[in-house]
Formats: C-alpha cells, structure tokens, sequence
C-alpha cells in the first residue's frame, strides 16, 4: 500500500477524497437517523496522580495533527459521501473542575456527564468528530472523557490512540520533542487501496464466495421476544454482564484445542445452538466483527478499519456439538479467506429486503475479546486506566461478547429494551452457562438434548404450575353425579325450552325411561348410540337416558351434509338411532333402529321409570364426538365418564353451583355442550336450552335477559358482536367463557366495561381432553393485555410445553403444548396408529400416565399462564418472517372502526404467500384500506403489514360459531392494491418519480407499487435518489422516508404532503361564508370581467369542451347527471353584476338546465363530419351575457339512435382547464350510477367557490401577502417590457385572429428528454421553457425575456374538487444575459420556475397594479400539460373527446404542448396580424432544435448552437 498522489485540493486548507465503503455505511446510516448518537465510541480514562494538563492537551493536539482521520468532515457530493481532511484543527480540551462537589458524589457525577457526552450526537459535515472533557476530581485525581464517531475509529484505534497519548505525555513532560515516528500512510490511501484492490479479479472472487454462502438470504432470526417488534427501533440497549466458572472456562479451551478449533469458534458454535433452541430455526446467521487490519502498515493507523462478517451456521440434522463445532470451524476459516469484501459491499450486493425494523442479513452479534483487565498503566507520574463509562445503546437484536481476561472467562449481552425485558435475558444467561457445562460434558450429545433448564426452572413447569390437583368424584359416574342431584332438588326446574320445562324428577323419570327402552334394544356399557336432534327438551332428555341405559352418545348434527351424516353413522357403527319425526327425510340411508323421540315417545312411557341397573364405571365411554381429521374424514374422539367429572365437579372452569342458570347454546355436535349440559346437571342448576333456530346476537342476549341467565359459553367469533351490543338487560350474569379462537382483545375490554360484575374467562382445551384444559378468568377491562393468554391449567389438569425432543422449553420460547390427566380420552375410534401417535407415554412420570400432543403451539409466561401462537403445521412464515397473526389481529382490533379481525396467510398463486387481512367494520363508522395500512405502519414493522384488506359485512362462521376461515373469499386486485403488477404513473409526480428510480437503478421502467429495495435499490442508492427527489421539487424529505414509502405510489404521497406544506404555509383555513348578503368575486373573475367590458360578448375566454357518444345513450339520464352537477357546483349557477363599488356575484337557485336537442339525421360519415366541426366552431364562438344567466350553454346534437355529439360551452369566469376535469370525473360517475338505479355516489361538496373568492380577498393583507407580493417586486420591477420583433405593426385594437401550426416530438425523443430532465432536476417544462426563451432571443427578443405560463392556482387540498376560476398566469423572467452554458440555463430556468410556483397564490392583476406597469409583462405563452384529462368510461357508450377549436389569440403567439400516446404533442398559436406564418415555421425549426441540441449537450453555450 503506497500514498495515494491523486489528492484534490479544494482549497489551501483541505484535500476531498471519496469515502471508503464502511463510511459510506455509516454516513447513510446518520442520515437515515439524524441526531443519532448510536455510532458514537465512548471512553473514560481515570489518572490518578499529578496531572500537566498542558502535556496532555499539547499530546492530544499532536494525535490529532498526525492522524488525518481526526480532522476529517464529510460532505455530500452527487449523492455520494466524500472525506474532507482539514489541515489545521485546533483541538480543544476543556476542563471542569469538579472538586467543589462532595467527594462521594463525585463518581456518580462523573457517570452522569460520561452518559450524556457519549449520547451528544456528532455533525459529520462540520465537525470535529473527537471531542474531549477533562474532569477534575481534586489535584491527583483526573478523568479524561473521550468520545470519537464510529466513522473516523474503531476499537482497536483507541488502543493506538491511548498507547500515543502514553508515549507523548512522557516526553512532553520531559521537555523532548515526539518520539513518534511519521506515519508511513494515511487512512485517505488506505481507501484507495481498498476501492483499487475491491475491483477485477479479486472482487469478484469475494463477491462469488458470499453471494453463494449468502445468496438466498438466511431467514430472519426471529427470537421469542416480551413486546412486539416497533417499525421504528429506538436503540435503547440494556446490558447483561456474567461470569463462567473457572472450571467450564478451562474445559471450554481444552474442547478447543482437542477439536482443533479456536475458543471464538467454539463459543460461537455454542451460541448458535442456543439460538437454535430459542428460536426453533436451524439456519442461522450471526454477525461478527474482525479488526480488518490483516497488513501491517495500517496497524498504528486511528480509522475506521473494522469490518463485519456473517457467520452462517447450519444446524439441521440433529447433529452433535462436535459435528456442529466442525461445521462452524469451515464456516469460520472460510470467512477470514474473504475478509476483505466490505459489509457494506456484500449488502449492496445481496440487496436483502430492507426494512427499518430490523438489520439485513443478521439481527444478532457475536465477538470474543481477548482483553487484559482494566488494570493500571503508569505513565510518567501518572497511573491511567479505564473507567466504565455506562454506556449502552443496542444496534442489534441481541449481542453477545465473551471476554478472556487474567482472572478467567466472563461476557455480556447487550439487549434491546424494545424487545426484551432484563428477566428474559437474565434466564438466557443462566441457559448458556448451562448448555456450555453440557457441551463439555457430553460434546457427543445431539445439541437439541443439551440441558437448558436448570432443575429450579424444570421443577417450576413440570410439577409447581402443575400442581393443581383437588378432590372431585373420580369413582363416579354422570348417571350417579345427576342422581345425587335428583334426589337433592326433585322439584326444582331442571332443564327449560320455549317455555316448557322439566324438573329435576321429571327429566330423571323419562331418561330412566328411555333408558329401559334402550337396554331392551342391546344398549349397554361402551355401546354407541347415535343421537341427532335439534336444541330441545328431547335432546337433554336422549342424552341422560342414552348414559343411563350404559351407553355412549354419539351426537350428530340434523344440518350437517347428508354425506357427513353418512360416515358418521357407518364409521361409529351405532344400532340405534335417536332423532326427531320431523329430521326422518333428511336423514342418509343407514342401518341403525330409529327411535324418534316425539313420535315414539308414548311406547318410550310405557317403560319403568326407576333408574336401570348397569355395570358403568369411571372409566366406560360417556360420548364419542367427531372432530374434523387432517384426511378430510372426521375422527371419533372416545371420552369416559371420569373426563365429565373431571371437568364439571369441583372444578375451576365454570361457576357450577346449584344456584346458576346455565345457557344450552352448543350445537349438540360441539364439545362445548358437554360443560353446557353437564355443567348444569350435575351441579343442581337450570339448563336453558336455547331455540333451535341459527341463534344471532340479539337472540342470544334476549334469552340471556329473560331466563336470567348466570353462565353461557361463546365461541371467540361471537364475542365482538355481543361486546358491541346493548348488554344492560344483562347485567345479572356471572360468567361469559369464550373459547374455540383466538379472543379479541378490544371486545374483551368493551365486554368487560359494560358488564363490570361479570367474569370473563378465555377458555382453552382440545376435544381430546375433555373440552378444556386452561382457562383465565379477566375480571376488570385493564387485566386485559394486547394478547390474551389463555391462562393456567384448570384444576386435575396438567399443562406441558415441549420441544421436538420431548424437552422442557425455556420461558418465552415456543414449543407444542402436550395436555394430561384425567380428562384426557380414550383415544380415537378405530385409529389405533393415531391415537397411538397422539397420545404417548408421559416422559416425566414411570405410573404409565399419557399425554395428549395437541399440535398447538404456545409459550410459557413467566406468571405460569400460557400464550396461544398458532397451530404448529400451520406456523406462518412470510418471506422468512414467522409471523403471529394474533399480535396483528390484535393491532388491527385496536382500530376505532374496526368491530372484528380474521388475518391469514394466504398463497391463492403458488408460491406467492401473502397475509391477508379480514375485517368487519363498525356500523358507525367508515374505514378504508389505506387507513387501516396506515395504522399497523405506526406500531408494526412492515413485514407484518398485511399485503391485502379485504372489507366484509361480517364474519362468516361454521355451525358451531367459530369463524369459518375456509369461508373468506380471495383478495381481488384492488384489495391487493395491484402489487406484483406493472401500473403506470397516475400523475405528473408519480411520473417524475418513477423517472429518477429509472434513472437511479438503471431500468427502463418503474411501475408505481414497484418497491425500491425489491427493484435493485440499496442504502447509499437511496441516499442518491432522495437528494435527486428534494431537488427536483423542491422539498426536503429525509432519507428515511425511502423506508417509510419505498414505492413510487407512496413516495409521492409524501411528495404531495411536502408540497402542500410548503405551498400551505400559514394560510387560514377556507370556511363558508353567508349568502345573505353581497358575494364577492375573485380577483380572476374581476380581471376578466374587466376585459369582457372592453370586449363585451368576446368569445376570447369561452371554454368548450365536447363529447362524441356512440351507443344507447339515456338522455334523460345524461340531463340528470349535467343538472346534479350544476346544482353541486354554485360557479355555474352565477350571474356577475357591479354594483358601484366593485364587480360582485350572484348564486342562482338550483333549477332545470336547458338542453337543446338537435337532430341531424340521416347524414352520411362526410356530411356529419363537417357538421360537427361546423357546429362545434360555432358554438365555441358564442356571445355570452354575464349579467343576464349564468354563462353556460350545452345541446346534444342526434346523428342517429347509436351516435350524439354533446357539446357544452361554459365562460372562463367561472370555469377553467382543471374544472373540465372535475366536470368530466363528476359526470361519468352520476350517468353511470343514474344509469344502474342507483343515487349520486358523490359526497356533497364542503366549500363553494364564493367561499373561496371571500377568503381569498380576506388573507390579501398582512405580512404574509407582503412577503409574497415583495418576491414579485423583487423579479419583475427591473424586467424589460416585451419587444420581440414582428412583421406587421401592431394595431391599435387587434381582433385577435389566430393561426395555428401542429407538430409534436416522436416517442422515443420524448422518452430521451424526461430521462435528461430527471436526470438533472428538472421538470419537462423547465427544459421547454429554457428552449423557448433561446428561441425568443435567438430571434431577436433580448436576453431578459418575460413569459406567461398557467398554473392551477389551486393551492390548498379544499379546491381540488370544486368547478371555478382558479387557474392563473405566473410571469417566469428569463434571465438569458452572459451567454450561459445550456446547463447554466436551465438551473436559472429551475430557480424561477420554481419561485413563481412557491408564489403563485398572488394573482397577475395585482401583480401589475404593484408594478404599476402600463405595459403588459409578457406577450407570449408557454402551456405544458403533462398529465391530459382521460377519456369518461360510460356504461354502454364509447365515449370520444372532440376539440372545439377557438379562432382567437390571447397573445402574440403561443406554445401548448401535451402528451398523448407516449409522445409529446403541440401547437405553435400566432396572431395572423403580427406574424406571417413562414416567420412562424422558421421559428418553430428552431424551437425544435433548440430542444434537441439541449438535451444532446448541456455544456454549449446557447449562442453558439446552431440553428436551421
């Protein structure tokens, strides 16, 4: 490595050099931030002794003047950072004297100041980017803060620097000059050397290797995490510090050295593995720093030379410590052999998905420091050492330092507190110690086997949080818990429906009964019988007689599917059947005996009523009930009577009591009737069975009210329509369980606020095991948290969380919830592979208890309740995220609009997985898919951002309530927001924008939901993009906008808002005004009333427009629709009058518009082409009054039933070009929607144009309109009046007669000049505006030369909308003098385009009356519409735009141009009475030329472009 000699000198006192790429890193990234202070490297040294603080200081001056990086700023050229080195920085020291404060508090001020000098941000632009603090503790006791940025240093280089300081301050004290020997090289060339080496061969050798390590992206790391991950981290770190045991420290080394590996690596490989076992992924990427000083020249060298490497680790296959060590060992070795490929470049390079939530590549760091302790150095009088400075700030997720130190082998992690709580970390610490003692225990072990837990926490899961075991009736069946409670309450109402009720004898009578019916038909112990009825008083009364008789019931729903119904009844084999007369028809084929409960039972009463004899026992089956199979074929899931027990006796899942009344809602076919049922039953409480219709929400609160309902059971879908109902009428009831989903949490609180004395209980548990398993009761609106657990175990119930391996899982770490006890089934009938698959051994118990694997996944709380995440073969991923979507439902339910949430993930294309958000708004509200994505955006990172909102009157649910997610409907396009797919730019913004993208990332087209980083985009890609955006409008917009809006569509939405900002300024609000009085008008209208009365009836200022209809056209609708809009739009219902004092406005009421028909019949496609062009030349010339109506006219000419020309012809004072947009937009929506039946799809307009000619005058004073009014002065007080030469003498009244010569520029030149515009910050008419004005002096027209050219004048958002005169001229000065360079032509062309837009609100009449100019500004126009009004889309009509052509000139000639087809099209407009046309032509050539020689070569002078 040599001096680099290609040094440019910008001034005598610094040299600029570009910035190497681990800068540029940096620099982006305190863009990204500004104000940041997380790259900032902070140290304190404490020296006790005898200070020469002058020593020190001069020490500290000559590190500074030898060391380049110490006096180097950056700045920003084209986009880019470049090194600015300074050649004299004076280097301050300040001192503060501290010894005045009491001595044991000194220390913690001198933390304090450490913390706040760390966390004051640098500006790299100015610098310096070292600074330090001397502080003074008393004569002999000193403490130097000293805080370098990232960008100029690194850790090793305050090595060097503090070894510098050591060898000065010797000499320095000793009177002797340095010692230090000049520096062979600088930093500045070791950035040469690195963009030289990093190019060619050797590049790309690095590049390939990573690209092939890396290429496909290692997945997000995504570790259990205590809050959701925030868009936006805030970098808040907490730190971790612990100790290894000096016996693991030496068998960690010894493992080293046996492995042939290093400590670093071995550590590493034991990392990965605990990231393994947190996280559940097996491809994991961890970042590591290496000094990136592997030459020795730069080793004595302060800069910024670390550089970051990824290490990938496989970990799939269940390999052992030794196997995974060797893997890490390759991986290790591999990465140092290509070092030298900078982070920075690799990230440009893969360009992973970007987002402002979380690092690319890795979200993790690893290091090892091989670092004395902070012992003393003794330097001259002085003993300096290091002084923890508290410093801590997290750039990653999690990062992981081992330290190796004289007294042994410690570490910290540093955490970030967005994510983690210090608890969780300080369990991770205890789990690494652990897994470490089993790694040098066993390195042959698998490392999914290797102890995590210690057997305190072990103890806590698997016996304290399961030790909940009372006393319930285990040796009992339900025929003797209910007949205990018969002979307890014999007349108390037992079961109720539709008014008709049993008691506690009567239902005991007929299900002993039935029961006798039943054995006489060979029903006994662990027989099926079937049973399919409707909710009513016989189902209670089949379900009791069919146990009674010995039997097990097999509920079976009457609406089920006749095929479902069908495998049931063959599958569970039952001989008998129970149902209802009325259900016969429906019923498949089968070959059981049917008895029908209300037809049959007379012979049923015949039978004894006193309780049947039976050998039933705890464990005999009490009901089999289908649940749906992964085959598509439901499977029988048997469960004992000692499960029902279990569940209802004793026990904490319900409020069971004799006093309660329990609601019977479940379909029969639903487990949750089983605690329904027999809750109530067996309890001495009142069933209420509900009706047996569908049941809705304000059914279900009815009966809740009238039956005085206690207890009720709801499936988690109905919950937020009953939160949103009225609930007063049922304020008595005590407990509201909810299962079955995921609990919204928002209706658990609006629930919980409007019943106050009613629990409600979020409820878990599977079929299997005897319907619940957990259960938290919330009781107050504040216990309820974003996510709501679904609780501890119930009583004689155990709760498990394991891994693959069977294992305990740390808290916070998910792992598949295993369920067991006594309420676990038998298993599944006739599926003894499954049941043996699904119910094993219990691996902590030798009594050969089994547990259930439910296949959910949940994680432990560290209060021992449980959170619910999904369904293991259903985990979400997302392009590599594993995403809960109860976090985002919860999000989304948090929405004020929002009533109820579904999010999935769906892949409707294969290989295309997107989420997809379902959701119910609330009837008082409207929401739209745009604020709803703009609410998650604030709280979630984007990758949680659903990709569609898909709006629905409801949820759809299954029969038994729970949402029925097979049931949502695929997201259409618009519900997507057309991503994936090409859309061209809607508007000029849009268009521009897409246009730098091209320009930037170099593709020939950019659609606007194009994502940046998705399209080629990078960091310091972006950083040049952003620059390019802020000048090209004029805006400032910070970089991290780019990560906010990364496509063109959402860019330009901040784009817009920039603007309106800028342009809004402090104007006031616009507010209606009263219409008792006078009206106004506009300053707009009085200038062109002024000129109608020097030209009364001129047609000069008519605006036609014309539409040629072929189609069935309904004429009384399109009269409907014209009428609407006038009644909507005051402007085209006004006459204008003076009343003495000034010209004023008068609204006329709405009334029917006159439209005149004229028939043209029969002509032919000649004779109806002249007409029209006759008739429309005509029309466009008409005399309009404005005193007399309101100056617009429309008639429909009639060629034929299928063909009409509608013209309509409307006064510039109360129209312009924008308004025949909105009258365009307006009209196709109206006809459309009066077309289909339907009413106006139109919001009525808030603001009328009189309001705004009211405000307009009213903010026309006061130091705003001075300020704007004195930027006019300032152009155009000195600006030569117009003195272009023409051919004819002007007349003194010019008729105004116009000539008109078409041309246009072809497609690909059109697409040649908005790239060069794009490309160098300027809009397409500043480019045409600089080549009109070369024209005009070329010609013989000066080089100052004022033009006019139209703005919209609709500065605020509330006139977007609205049909009037808004558009104005601004005066654009030319400043052509010096003969410029095209280049320097068009930035002067920017600066006063753009000041004339900034200013455009101050209309042109006053402008001249401030100028007080008797001669006009300008005499020649330049009109550039980019974006043209498109076509109406009508119903059954093709609909085509026809020009009407005005044959007067407004000014001595003119340029319009447009674009249509993807080419720039125009006119050349001229008066016939100044010009001829053959001048007109010639000036056109040159016109065109002059366009053409622009964009060819920006750096001639105007003058010496050569012209036809």
């Amino acid at each position: 490595m040599e001096q680099t000699e290609s040094q440019e000198m910008l001034t005598e006192e610094r040299f600029v050099f570009p910035a190497s790429f681990a800068q540029q890193r940096l620099w982006f990234l305190d863009k990204l931030m500004p104000g940041s202070s997380m790259y900032n490297i902070p140290f304190a040294t404490r020296m006790v002794g005898k200070l020469d603080v002058d020593a020190m200081a001069r020490s500290l001056q000559e590190i500074v003047d030898r060391h380049e990086t110490l006096r180097t700023v950056f700045i920003e050229e084209n986009g880019a950072p470049m090194q600015v080195v300074q050649l004299n920085v004076p280097f301050a020291m300040p001192v503060l004297d501290l010894s005045y404060l009491p001595e044991e508090s000194r220390m913690d001020h001198v933390s304090k100041l450490a913390l706040a000098d760390g966390s004051r941000p640098f500006d790299l632009e100015t610098g310096p980017l070292m600074r330090t603090t001397l502080l003074k503790l008393n004569e002999q006791d000193h403490v130097l803060l000293l805080t370098m940025h990232h960008i100029i240093s690194d850790a090793w280089s305050f090595g060097v620097l503090m070894k510098e300081v050591a060898v000065l301050y010797e000499a320095f004290t000793s009177n002797l000059p340095s010692p230090l020997p000049d520096l062979p090289i600088q930093y500045v060339d070791y950035t040469s050397w690195q963009l030289e080496h990093l190019s060619g061969g050797e590049l790309e050798r690095q590049v390939s290797y990573w690209k092939k390590k890396l290429g496909d992206h290692p997945p997000m790391l995504q570790l259990p995490t205590d809050r959701p991950r925030p868009p936006l981290p805030s970098h808040r770190g907490g730190v971790e510090i612990f100790s290894l045991p000096d016996e693991l420290a030496e068998k960690l080394v010894e493992l080293s050295k046996k492995e042939g590996a290093t400590l670093y690596m071995t550590m590493l490989a034991a990392y990965s593995a605990l990231l393994c076992r947190y996280s559940g992924q097996e491809d994991i990427a961890i970042g590591s720093a290496i000094a990136g000083r592997n030459m020795g020249q730069i080793e004595g060298l302060i800069g910024f030379f670390v550089n970051t490497l990824v290490m990938r680790t496989d970990v799939s296959g269940l390999p052992t410590f030794r196997e995974l060590l060797q893997r890490v060992r390759t991986t290790a070795l591999e990465a140092y052999a290509h070092q030298d490929l900078p982070f920075e470049k690799l990230v440009e390079e893969l360009q992973p998905e970007r987002n402002m939530s979380y690092t690319p590549l890795f979200q993790t760091m690893f290091g090892m420091q091989n670092a004395s302790t902070s012992k003393a150095t003794k330097v001259s009088a002085l003993s300096m050492s290091g002084l923890e400075t508290g410093q801590s700030t997290a750039k990653f997720d999690l990062n992981l330092t081992i330290n190796e130190h004289e007294k042994g082998m410690g570490g910290s992690f540093v955490y970030s507190l967005d994510l983690f709580e210090a608890p969780t970390i300080e369990r991770m610490v205890g789990h690494l110690i652990r897994l470490l003692e089993g790694i040098v225990a066993n390195p042959d072990a698998p490392i999914a086997t290797l102890p995590l837990l210690s057997a305190e926490e072990e103890h806590r899961q698997l016996v304290v949080w399961n030790r909940n075991s009372v006393e319930y009736p285990q040796d009992k069946t339900i025929p003797q818990m209910f007949a205990e409670q018969a002979a307890l309450y014999p007349d108390k109402a037992a079961v109720s429906f539709e008014g008709a009720v049993l008691t506690y004898r009567e239902l005991d009578e007929r299900a002993n009964a039935l029961a006798h019916a039943l054995q006489k038909r060979g029903v006994r112990e662990d027989v099926l019988v079937g049973l399919c009825t409707e909710r009513s008083l016989e189902m209670v009364v089949g379900l009791l007689g069919i146990v009674k008789a010995g039997g097990a019931y097999v509920p079976l729903d009457p609406s089920y599917p006749k095929d479902r119904l069908a495998y049931m009844l063959e599958d569970s084999g039952v001989s008998v059947l129970l149902t209802q007369e009325k259900l016969l028809a429906d019923l498949p084929e089968h070959r059981a005996e049917v008895i029908c409960l209300d037809r049959d039972w007379p012979q049923m009463a015949e039978e004894s009523v006193e309780a049947p004899e039976t050998q039933l026992t705890p464990d005999h089956l009490a009901y089999m009930i289908y649940t749906s199979g992964s085959t598509g074929k439901p499977k029988g899931v048997l469960i004992p009577h000692r499960g029902v027990a279990r569940l209802v006796k004793n026990s904490n899942y319900l409020i069971f009591g004799a006093n309660e009344v329990f609601l019977q809602l479940a379909a029969i076919s639903f487990d949750a009737a089983t605690p329904e049922v027999w809750g109530a039953l067996l309890n001495g409480a009142k069933l209420v069975v509900f009706p047996a219709q569908v049941p809705t929400i304000d059914e279900v609160v009815r009966v809740l009210a009238e039956e005085r309902v206690t207890v009720a059971l709801l499936t988690s879908g109905l919950l937020p329509q009953l939160a949103e109902a009225e609930l007063d009428s049922i304020q008595h009831l005590k407990l509201l369980s909810v299962g079955g989903d995921v609990m919204s949490a928002p209706h658990a609180k609006k629930f919980l606020q409007k019943l106050p004395g009613c629990v409600l209980a979020n409820a878990y548990g599977p079929t299997e095991n005897t319907v619940a398993s957990a259960t938290l009761w919330l009781t107050h609106p504040d216990q309820v948290p974003p996510v709501v657990p679904i609780g501890p175990a119930i009583k004689n119930n155990e709760l498990y969380v394991l891994d693959r391996q069977l294992q305990p899982v740390p808290v916070g770490v998910p792992g598949e919830l295993l369920v067991g006890g006594p309420g676990l089934a038998r298993g599944y009938l006739n599926r003894p592979e499954l049941t043996e698959e699904m119910f094993i051994a219990n691996p902590f118990r030798t009594d050969g208890s089994r547990l259930y694997k439910t296949g959910d996944l949940v994680r432990w709380l560290a209060d021992g309740s449980l959170e619910f995440l999904g369904r293991i073969d259903h985990q979400v991923k997302i392009r590599g995220f594993r995403i809960e979507l109860a976090e985002i439902e919860s999000v989304l339910g948090d929405h004020p609009a929002v009533q109820s949430v579904i999010v999935l993930a769906r892949e409707d294309r294969p290989g295309d997985k997107r989420l997809v958000a379902y959701v119910v708004g609330v009837e008082s509200a409207e929401v739209t898919t745009a604020e709803l994505r703009a609410h998650l955006k604030t709280i979630l990172p984007d990758y949680m951002v659903p990709s569609a909102f898909v709006l629905l009157p409801s949820l759809p649910l299954t029969q038994n309530g729970k949402v029925d997610r097979r049931a949502l409907p695929a997201p259409d396009a618009a519900d997507y927001g057309m991503q994936g797919r090409y859309e061209a730019p809607r508007n000029e913004v849009e268009e521009r924008l897409a246009l730098i993208w091209q320009i930037v990332l170099g593709h020939d087209r950019i659609g606007i939901r194009d994502n940046f980083f998705e399209t080629g985009g990078h960091s310091l890609l972006a950083t040049q993009t952003i620059s390019r955006i802020n000048e090209s409008f004029d805006v400032q917009l910070p970089l991290r906008v780019m990560f906010e809006a990364p496509t063109v569509a959402e860019l330009a939405e901040q784009v817009a808002i920039a603007l309106t900002s800028k342009r809004g300024e402090d104007f006031p609000p616009i507010v209606s005004v009263s219409r008792d009085g006078e009206l106004l008008c506009s300053v707009g209208q009085e200038r062109v009333w002024q000129l109608d009365r020097m030209m009364p009836g001129t047609p000069i200022y008519n605006v036609p427009m014309a539409m040629l209809f072929t189609g069935k056209l309904d004429v009384a609708v399109l009269k409907r629709a014209f009428d609407e809009i006038i009644r909507r739009h005051e402007s085209l219902r006004t006459v204008l009058y003076d009343n003495g004092e000034g010209v004023r406005q008068k609204v006329l009421a709405p009334g029917q518009q006159q439209l005149e028909i004229i028939e043209k019949l029969g002509l032919s496609e000649e004779e109806r082409s002249a007409e029209v062009k006759r008739f429309l030349a005509e029309e466009a010339n008409r005399n309009f009054d404005l005193e007399a109506a309101p100056p617009i006219y429309s008639a429909l000419m009639k060629f034929s039933e299928e063909e009409h020309l509608w013209m309509l012809n409307m006064h510039h004072i109360i129209t312009d070009g924008w308004s025949v947009g909105v009258f365009s937009r307006e009209f196709a929506e109206l006809y459309t929607a009066f077309v289909e039946g339907k009413p106006s799809p139109l919001p009525e307009l808030t603001i009328q144009y009189p309001d705004f000619a009211a405000w307009q005058r009213g903010w026309m004073q006061g130091e705003f309109y001075e300020r704007k009014m004195a930027y006019w002065v300032n152009h155009l007080g000195s600006a030569k009046p117009p003195n272009f030469p023409t051919d004819f003498p002007r007349p003194e009244q010019m008729e105004r007669t116009a000539g008109l010569i078409p041309f246009d520029f072809s497609e690909s030149f059109t697409e040649r000049m908005k790239l060069f515009c794009a490309q160098n910050g300027i809009t397409l008419f500043m480019l045409l505006l600089g080549a009109f004005q070369t024209m005009q002096m070329r010609n013989g027209g000066g080089d100052d030369i004022t033009v006019g050219s139209p703005i919209a004048g609709r500065y605020r958002q509330e006139l977007e909308n609205l049909i009037g005169f808004f558009i104005g001229n601004a005066s654009i000065r030319g400043d052509l003098s010096g003969d410029p360079t095209v280049g320097e032509l068009l930035r002067r062309m920017r600066t006063a385009t753009l000041g004339a837009f900034e200013h455009q609100m101050i209309p042109q009449l006053l402008i001249s009356q401030a100028l007080e100019r008797t001669t006009p500004l300008y005499q020649s126009m330049l009109v550039v519409q980019n974006f043209p009004t498109p076509a109406a889309k009508l119903p059954g009509l093709e609909v085509r735009a026809m020009e009407a052509q005005l044959e007067g000139a407004k000014f001595d000639f003119t340029i319009g141009m447009t674009e249509a087809n993807g080419r720039m099209v125009g006119s050349f407009e001229y008066s016939v009475e100044l010009f001829k046309r053959e001048t007109i032509e010639r000036m056109l050539s040159h016109f065109k030329a002059l366009v053409a020689a622009f964009i060819e070569d920006q750096d001639q002078k105007i003058s010496e472009i050569p012209l036809p």
